[in-house]
Formats: structure tokens, sequence, C-alpha cells
């Protein structure tokens, strides 16, 4: 059990900390350099899904909105 645990305590030090770090500053690097269109894309399915609650109520298929919940999954 101890080689075990030496085991995965060298593969965490090693191999998935030092991954997370580099994957986690090329996240960083990503969104500073998209920043711009990013946000344009979130705004444009921010709005689309708007219209479509605005067109659901004006059909009454929709009562009145008491808030919005917006995930970034939308967007992918």
């Amino acid at each position: 059990m101890v080689k075990r645990h030496e085991a995965l305590l060298h593969l965490r030090e090693n191999s998935v900390l030092k991954y997370r770090i580099e994957q986690i500053a090329a996240l960083h690097e990503y969104l500073v350099n998209n920043r711009d269109e990013l946000a344009r894309q979130i705004l444009s399915v921010f709005k689309d899904s708007c219209t479509q609650a605005l067109n659901l109520q004006k059909k009454c298929d929709k009562g009145k909105i008491q808030h919005i919940h917006f995930t970034f999954s939308d967007i992918v």
C-alpha cells in the first residue's frame, strides 16, 4: 500500500501538477488573446436567447420571466 501511495504522490507532483499549470496558462493566454471575439459570441448568444424568450411571451407560450440563467455551455 505504501508503494502505491508513493507512486501516486510521485505522479501527482511530477506530471499532473505540471500539466495542470501548463493547461491553465494556455487557457489564460487563449482568453487574453480572444477576449473581444469571445465577448461578441457571448453577447450574440445571450441576445438570441432573449429574443427567443420575448417571441415565446408574445405567443403566450411563456409567462413573465423572473430571472435568466445563462451558462457558457450554451456557447459551445
